[in-house]
């Protein structure tokens, strides 16, 4: 009896191998977009519920998008679906580009082979890296998930939220609202800063630092 139930352990640990193996499948797909805004608008980015954004300032007057899309599924057809499920959407109104992540956790109406598929993937979890090049004196906003959160940022109004990240930032001046509900959050002001800096940072659970310059603290506010 004994020996039976040693062998149906096996036989288990086998199945359950086998099944691992089988979920362990991963696609990985790069997605880029240019877009023209004008001077001063506001880029806002609504990260994925895992996946990293990094932000940093180029030359030009585009948002140059790069987005990293990773899907998991059990098999090959159900990864190729979980695809065309994830990536982002760009929505354009007056001053102000939306970049907005999408997966098979989003709003929105889908077929009843896709109410199907998404059934199948509900133990799968997929993540979307950002890397976005915004021109000068853009204001930034970032909705963040579970992942690293780099800006690197000029002049100008920014906003950040996240869930449970490693923030680390860098601007110029003018404003930033940063809250990270679990992490850490660093924020750094260079010398080269030429406007006086208003800062609303938190941090729940973690840590918080701000580096600001001597040039800049008389003219800076900054609340944690």
């Amino acid at each position: 009896m004994k020996i039976f139930r040693s062998a149906l352990v096996g036989v288990c640990v086998c199945v359950l191998a086998a099944v691992c193996s089988a979920q362990a499948l991963k696609r990985t797909t790069t997605k880029t977009d240019t877009i023209p805004v004008g001077s001063g608008s506001t880029v806002a980015i609504m990260g994925a519920p895992t996946g990293s954004i990094k932000v940093n300032v180029i030359q030009g007057n585009d948002v140059q998008i790069s987005a990293e899309i990773e899907v998991q599924a059990a098999n090959e057809a159900d990864l190729a679906g979980a695809a065309v499920l994830t990536g982002y959407l760009t929505q354009e109104s007056l001053g102000k580009l939306a970049i907005v992540s999408v997966g098979r956790d989003t709003r929105r109406k889908f077929s009843d082979a896709e109410k199907k598929l998404i059934k199948r993937l509900a133990s799968m979890p997929y993540r979307i890296d950002y890397t976005i090049g915004v021109p000068r004196y853009t204001n930034v906003e970032i909705n963040a998930g579970d992942g690293d959160v780099t800006l690197d940022g000029d002049e100008g109004d920014h906003r950040i939220n996240a869930l449970s990240s490693n923030v680390n930032v860098t601007i110029k001046g003018g404003s930033l609202a940063a809250t990270v509900t679990k992490g850490e959050l660093h924020i750094n002001v260079p010398p080269s800063g030429r406007r006086g800096l208003n800062i609303d940072a938190s941090v729940v659970a973690g840590d918080l630092s701000i580096t600001i310059p001597e040039n800049l603290a008389e003219r800076s506010t900054h609340r944690y």
